[in-house]
C-alpha cells in the first residue's frame, strides 16, 4: 500500500468532506488532529483495560477512599449518599463505612463522636449496590469501621445479604483455604467485605463441608463451643462469616506481620505509622505487600479532611492508599491521574520488580540489576483559552515518584495576551524509576495581591505519556474538564526501557 493511500486513510477522520481533495491535511484538519485523542499527551490505548487482570489482588494498586460518606470536613460536615456515588463514579474500588448504633435497631453511618450528620447503613448499601459496577466491573471492597452493638451488627449482615444478593462474596471461590488471593477477573462484579472475623476460614470451610455431607455431630460440637464463648464474642457469626479474603488484623510490627499473617489477612495503618514502617522496613516492607494487602488512611488530626501524598506509600507497594475524595488538591490530582491508567477501572498492576520475589526493590535505594533511567524533555510551547487577566501565567511541571524522582520546575512568567500565552521553553528531568513516576503539569496565574491561582492541571502516569507534539487538556481542581483549555507541548525522552508506547 502506498504512502499516499495510507495518508488518506489516516487523515480522513480529521477533514471536512469538502476538504478531502487529496492526501494533504488542511490547517483545520491538522488542528482537529492535534486536539483529538491521537494528539493527546495521554496514551489513548490506556483509556481501556490493557493490563493483565488475572494476577492476585495483592499485585494491584486499588483506588481507595477514606470516610467516603463525608462530602465536607470530618468535624461538622455533612454525611451523604452522594459521597459514595461520586467516589464510585471517580473509579473508587474501596469505600469506607463507619457504622454506629442507630434508632429502631437500624445502624447509622457518620464520623463517630463528632457533629457530622447521619445517614442509614441500609441506604448506604443500596446506593453502593446501584452504582458499584457502572464505571468498572472489577470488585468493590466495603471497608467496615464497625462500632455497632451485637444486635445491630446482625442487622448490618442482614442488609448486606438482602441488598447485595449473589454479588456479595460469602465464601472462598473454590471452597478451600486460600494460599493466594484471587484476581480482579475472578471477582468481577463481586462485593468483598473487609472487617473483623471470629475464628478461622479453615474452621468455617470444614463446618460448611460437614453440613453439606450431613455432619450433624460436628455441627452439635460447634454449637456447644460457640455457646460457651458467646458472651466473649464481639462480632456475630452472621457478619463475621461475610469476611472472606480481607480479615482485619492489628499490625504490631513488620517482622511479626511477615511471619504470622496469611494472604487473606490485612492491616490498616494510619499515614504516620505507615511512613515509619516503610522507612525502617525498606525492601522488607515491599516484600510484605507482595502477598498481603495493606490499607493506609489519613491521621484523625486532619479535621479539615486534608490529604497526604499517596505516592510515598505506593512506592512501597501499599495497595489501598485511602484519601478524602471530597478534598481537592495535589494529593487527589495524583490519585486521579494515577488511576486514569488502565481504563479507570480502579486497579493498576504493580511493576514486575515489586511483585517478583527475587527482586529486592526499595524506593530509597532503587538501583538494581537492569535499571536504566529516563531523560525527559518537555517543551512548553503555548496554552490556549486561559481565563486569567490579573497577572502573569506560569506553567509548573512536577515529577512525583521515588525520593530521587521528585522534581519541580517552571517556566518564566508570561503575560496572558488574548488568553493564549506562549513560552517555547524547555524543562528537563531525569527519572530513575519511570514505572512509579507521575507527571503533573499545572497552569497558574500569578498576581501581586492574590498570589498564585490554579487555572488548570493535568496529571498522568509517566508510562502513559506520549512523545512528540501533544495537547494536554486541562482539568480544574475537582478533576472536571475545562472546556477549550489546553497546553501545547513537545515531549521527548531517551530510554532503553520499553514503556509500551
Amino acid at each position: 500500500m502506498s504512502w499516499t493511500i495510507v495518508s488518506i486513510l489516516l487523515l480522513k477522520p480529521f477533514e471536512r468532506p469538502l476538504q478531502r481533495k487529496d492526501a494533504r491535511l488542511s490547517y483545520d484538519g491538522f488542528l482537529a488532529y492535534l486536539l483529538s485523542p491521537d494528539g493527546d499527551i495521554f496514551n489513548k490505548k490506556h483509556h481501556s483495560v490493557y493490563q493483565d487482570m488475572n494476577q492476585p489482588l495483592s499485585n494491584y494498586f486499588i483506588n481507595s477512599s477514606h470516610n467516603t460518606y463525608l462530602v465536607q470536613d470530618q468535624l461538622v460536615g455533612a454525611s451523604s449518599i452522594q459521597g459514595y456515588l461520586s467516589s464510585l463514579r471517580d473509579g473508587c474500588r474501596c469505600v469506607e463505612i463507619d457504622c454506629w448504633d442507630g434508632p429502631q435497631n437500624e445502624p447509622i453511618v457518620y464520623h463517630g463522636k463528632t457533629l457530622t450528620s447521619r445517614i442509614t447503613f441500609r441506604n448506604v448499601i443500596r446506593a453502593i449496590n446501584q452504582e458499584a459496577f457502572v464505571i468498572s466491573k472489577f470488585p468493590v471492597v466495603l471497608s467496615l469501621e464497625n462500632h455497632c452493638s451485637f444486635e445491630q451488627q446482625k442487622t448490618m449482615a442482614r442488609h448486606l445479604k438482602n441488598i447485595l444478593g449473589k454479588r456479595l462474596l460469602t465464601t472462598t471461590l473454590d471452597g478451600d483455604v486460600p494460599h493466594q488471593l484471587p484476581s480482579p477477573s475472578d471477582l468481577r462484579e463481586r462485593f468483598l467485605i473487609k472487617g473483623k472475623r471470629v475464628g478461622s476460614i479453615k474452621d468455617d470451610i470444614r463446618k460448611y463441608k460437614s453440613s453439606m455431607k450431613g455432619g450433624t455431630r460436628v455441627e452439635k460440637e460447634e454449637k456447644q463451643s460457640q455457646g460457651a464463648s458467646h458472651k466473649l464474642q464481639t462480632v456475630p457469626e452472621e457478619l463475621s462469616n461475610l469476611v472472606v479474603y480481607m480479615k482485619s488484623i492489628h499490625f504490631n510490627d513488620l517482622a511479626s506481620a511477615q511471619a504470622e499473617q496469611k494472604c487473606y489477612m490485612m492491616s490498616s495503618l494510619n499515614e504516620s505509622k505507615a511512613k515509619k514502617v516503610s522507612t525502617a522496613g525498606g525492601a522488607n516492607f515491599v516484600s510484605y505487600t507482595r502477598s498481603n494487602i495493606v490499607r493506609i488512611y489519613p491521621l484523625q488530626t486532619r479535621i479539615d479532611s486534608s490529604n497526604y501524598n499517596p505516592v510515598d506509600l505506593w512506592n512501597y507497594g501499599c495497595q489501598m492508599v485511602a484519601l478524602n475524595f471530597q478534598t481537592a488538591g495535589i494529593p487527589m490530582d495524583l490519585n486521579r491521574g494515577f488511576f486514569r491508567n488502565n481504563g479507570r477501572c480502579g486497579y493498576v498492576l504493580k511493576p514486575s520488580f515489586m511483585t517478583d520475589g527475587h527482586c529486592k526493590f526499595s524506593p530509597d535505594q532503587p538501583t538494581f540489576s537492569g535499571r536504566k533511567g529516563v531523560e525527559l524533555g518537555i517543551k512548553i510551547i503555548s496554552a490556549q483559552n486561559i481565563q486569567f487577566s490579573r497577572g502573569d501565567i506560569v506553567v509548573r511541571a512536577e515529577v512525583h515518584g521515588v525520593p530521587d524522582d521528585n522534581y519541580t520546575s517552571e517556566t518564566i512568567p508570561m503575560e496572558n495576551k488574548c488568553y493564549n500565552p506562549t513560552w517555547n521553553e524547555v524543562l528537563y528531568f531525569t527519572i530513575r524509576v519511570p514505572e512509579l513516576a507521575i507527571l503533573r503539569l499545572a497552569v497558574e496565574g500569578r498576581a501581586f495581591i492574590i498570589g498564585r491561582t490554579l487555572l488548570g492541571q493535568v496529571t498522568l502516569p509517566f508510562t502513559s505519556v506520549k512523545s512528540g507534539f501533544r495537547h494536554a487538556h486541562l482539568l480544574d481542581k475537582d478533576g472536571s474538564p475545562i472546556l477549550g483549555s489546553t497546553l501545547f507541548l513537545y515531549i521527548w525522552y531517551h530510554s532503553r526501557m520499553d514503556l509500551e508506547q
